[in-house]
């Protein structure tokens, strides 16, 4: 619950897509972060793979490496959209 541990390049099942509404379009970054979330409270086990399995190139001018400046304000809003679940960690709701 502190950092996206899902990497934006991973696979899940439709049925999840479809009974949490997909991508929330609300957020200005951070869309991934925010959907496995509600995958997670949906019931999805999340589970990594190990190795390299695929290039990932920035850009300097990309939106991830942009997200920094609002890192902050992204953080408040998961926390506030997402309380009751981060209070559950043990993390306070609506802080940074």
């Amino acid at each position: 619950m502190q950092r996206n541990s899902v990497h934006c390049c991973s696979a899940f099942r439709r049925e999840f897509w479809r009974q949490t509404g997909g991508m929330g379009e609300q957020m200005p970054r951070w869309e991934d972060y925010e959907l496995w979330i509600r995958l997670a409270v949906a019931g999805a086990r999340i589970q990594g793979v190990h190795g390299d399995h695929f290039f990932y190139r920035q850009h300097a001018g990309s939106r991830t490496n942009s997200a920094a400046t609002t890192e902050p304000e992204l953080r408040k809003y998961l926390r506030q959209k997402h309380a009751s679940l981060f209070e559950s960690f043990g993390l306070p709701a609506g802080q940074q």
